[in-house]
């Protein structure tokens, strides 16, 4: 039988030695209870206690386990980013639906997590669409002062983490919320990832770029024109 070791009053990490336990097994030695600092109380054998093996009732390991308050934060931040985006992306593809049924065109949803959002069928064919939607205007840099739709459209999913190869989608659907309206990009106009739509309404525009050619205004990139272009491809 171990020889016992008087350990009241120790202190033991976390932990402090109040008295003697009943339980006493022979081949483990004294069991100590002790009070933690966190306010728990618990039964300890004197070898763990005197060993270092335990130095607390579990609380000091699941606070090393937590996020610290900064990490916690940019958690929270990057849950409310992604909730948010993934409700324009759902709002951008609700829009895109609505504005083609109303064309008369027959037209599908896909699943979550494939590259195109939509299927469309147009004369003979069925084609890809890619929904990029973007809530509100925005300067896109300090040396680029025109307010605008900024897109990228080789970016898809969670975060635009996962890239879109050019060759899988035909139809890049352009949704701009602030204005509940959808302009059309066949993928053979698309040469650049990042694209930029203006609206020719829009006062603010001509204030800061009175040149119209060059720019891509939301009015003139319409269903009816995607698809002309694209019977005349068939």
């Amino acid at each position: 039988m171990p020889k016992k070791i008087e350990l009241t009053g120790q202190q033991f990490g976390h932990l402090l030695v109040t008295e003697e336990s009943d339980k006493y097994k022979s081949r483990n030695g004294v069991c100590w209870i002790c009070n933690c600092s966190c306010g728990k109380e618990v039964e300890i054998r004197g070898a763990l206690l005197r060993s270092g093996a335990i130095t607390s009732c579990g609380c000091a390991l699941r606070e090393e386990a937590r996020p610290t308050a900064p990490t916690r934060e940019l958690e929270i931040k990057e849950q409310k980013f992604h909730s948010k985006e993934l409700c324009l992306g759902r709002a951008g593809e609700y829009l895109v639906m609505f504005d083609l049924l109303m064309h008369g065109e027959k037209a599908f949803l896909t699943d979550q997590g494939i590259n195109y959002d939509i299927v469309v069928e147009v004369g003979s064919r069925l084609y890809t669409i890619q929904v990029k939607a973007t809530q509100k205007q925005r300067i896109f840099s300090k040396n680029h002062q025109t307010p605008g739709y900024y897109l990228n459209l080789r970016r898809a999913g969670k975060g635009g983490r996962r890239r879109v190869e050019h060759d899988e989608i035909d139809i890049y659907a352009c949704v701009f919320l602030d204005k509940m309206k959808v302009s059309y990009l066949i993928s053979s106009e698309t040469r650049y990832s990042l694209v930029s739509f203006h609206d020719e309404n829009d006062d603010t525009m001509w204030l800061h770029n009175t040149n119209r050619k060059g720019a891509r205004f939301i009015q003139d990139y319409t269903w009816n024109r995607a698809s002309n272009l694209l019977l005349e491809n068939q």
